[in-house]
């Protein structure tokens, strides 16, 4: 299966319900699916989308100011019936990139209009309630990370190459994808230096 890149969204209309148009939390449950070959999908509107039940190594965070932001993460913000999206790149100190949907609000049955497809979007740190951070593998597993991507390169210094590969066979990858997620857990919990 190729990787799909998270900027493949964009201009798409994602609607999951076939109701209330289309949302910012179906671009969301699309990007879960994903993810996970179709395994999980959120439910609810995007203010509770945080209090789904998400696979094992996969964190969700309330949001302080230590809180550090990766691309992948999918950000909540539970004002009203909330907005999310999927965290791309930081933007300054007090912003980061999204992609999202519905971005202004205005994608639904009391407007009956399509004109908010997925974009990207600078969004304010203050407004991010949660993230919801997927697990490493899952990521690494089905998206390419905004490798070899043009599309946010005048965000994001991507212009550095790297001419070092390095060939692992699929049992020593698994490996350092299982350490990677167990470092994840760990530090979620705050408990980082017990490698």
């Amino acid at each position: 299966m190729d990787k799909k890149m998270i900027e493949d969204y964009i201009g798409q209309y994602i609607g999951s319900d076939n109701i209330f148009g289309y949302q910012s939390t179906d671009l969301v449950n699309k990007y879960f699916s994903d993810l996970t070959d179709g395994k999980i999908r959120g439910f609810g509107n995007a203010h509770v989308s945080h209090l789904n039940d998400y696979p094992y190594g996969w964190n969700v965070y309330k949001v302080n100011s230590m809180t550090s932001f990766r691309k992948g993460d999918v950000f909540v913000n539970t004002n009203g019936y909330g907005f999310n999206g999927i965290i791309t790149a930081p933007y300054g100190r007090d912003k980061v990139l999204v992609v999202a949907q519905n971005f202004n609000g205005q994608n639904g049955i009391y407007y009956n209009k399509k004109d908010e497809p997925v974009d990207i979007h600078e969004y304010p740190i203050s407004e991010i309630h949660y993230i919801i951070r997927p697990s490493s593998i899952d990521i690494k597993r089905n998206f390419k990370i905004y490798e070899d991507s043009d599309t946010l390169s005048e965000f994001i210094d991507n212009n550095k190459s790297n001419n070092n590969t390095v060939t692992l066979d699929l049992d020593k990858y698994n490996e350092i994808i299982e350490k990677a997620n167990k470092y994840d857990e760990l530090e979620s919990n705050g408990q980082q230096g017990q490698i």
